[in-house]
């Protein structure tokens, strides 16, 4: 894991899947998502979510009775990935999964777009 300002391309990659999954994606759809995406998968991704929210980048709410948690970014997570992005580039990546809604993330240079159409 990168201890300095600048993210992994996972530690980013996950902010942003973070990011268009509004608060409602759990582990699994993140998991889902990362899955199609070309990033190292190492270190484990819940290890790098649990760092995320450790420095105040996520946060992740266990619903009672339910094992099902949701992950959702911060003020400043949401800070530190408008920063990322204004700086960082990742190439030309696209993402489309289907669940209970179809997602579609397009990386182009160091722009994040998106789009979530409910089925």
């Amino acid at each position: 894991m990168n201890h300095s300002n600048e993210l992994t391309q996972l530690e980013l990659i996950l902010l942003q899947l973070v990011a268009k999954g509004e608060g409602i994606w759990s582990w699994y759809e993140i998991a889902q998502a990362l899955s199609r995406l070309d990033v190292p998968r190492e270190p484990d991704m819940m290890e790098v979510l649990k760092k995320l929210a450790a420095e105040g980048f996520l946060t992740r709410e266990v619903q009672p009775g339910s094992p099902r948690d949701r992950w959702e970014l911060t003020q400043a997570g949401k800070k530190r990935l408008s920063d990322a992005k204004a700086g960082r580039t990742l190439g030309d990546v696209s993402l489309s999964i289907s669940a209970e809604s179809i997602i579609t993330i397009e990386y182009s240079g160091s722009q994040l777009s998106g789009n979530v159409k409910k089925r």
